[in-house]
């Protein structure tokens, strides 16, 4: 009967330990600060791979957010890029297209990852997502359902300015 207090009370300890850990990790997740500061060229290398477009190239960021970490996930990156040039390789050039999109569902990914990226802030005036003014390419899009758009990682580029937009969101 000592044997099986004994254990009982370890294990007791053992599941507070584990509970306090647990807090401890959420409150701290919930405090981080947003990474707001410039990311370098060599964090958005990934954005370059992942289009296909040439990183032997001077380029540069803009600006650039990093949201903090979550438990489910959720979150909102974006980088605003000045290229020197646009040059695609031939396995990605026929998913960059120019607007405006047939599929509604896909002009809406577009224009959502426009907005949550501020694409305001990197593109001109005069370009729009969604339009022939803006190239787009969709990375991935995660859907709940067949209509409700949950996530997408986007790249967004406008010809006028050479600046490309990352935009990649969870909800």
């Amino acid at each position: 009967m000592a044997t099986i207090k004994i254990i009982l009370q370890w294990l007791g300890g053992i599941f507070l330990l584990l509970c306090v850990v647990f807090v401890g990790m959420a409150i701290s997740a919930f405090f981080q600060p947003e990474k707001t500061t410039k990311a370098s060229p060599k964090d958005v290398e990934f954005v370059l791979n992942w289009g296909g477009i040439e990183k032997n190239q001077k380029y540069s960021v803009v600006y650039s957010y990093e949201s903090p970490p979550t438990f489910n996930g959720d979150h909102a990156i974006y980088h605003c890029i000045q290229l020197a040039n646009f040059v695609v390789d031939a396995t990605h050039q026929a998913e960059w297209r120019a607007g405006p999109e047939a599929d509604p569902l896909f002009s809406s990914v577009i224009e959502s990852a426009a907005e949550s990226g501020k694409y305001r802030q990197c593109f001109s005036k005069e370009a729009k997502p969604n339009t022939s003014n803006v190239l787009a390419y969709m990375s991935s899009v995660h859907l709940l359902g067949r209509s409700q758009i949950e996530g997408a990682e986007v790249l967004l580029y406008e010809p006028a300015t050479k600046r490309l937009l990352y935009s990649s969101h969870e909800t």
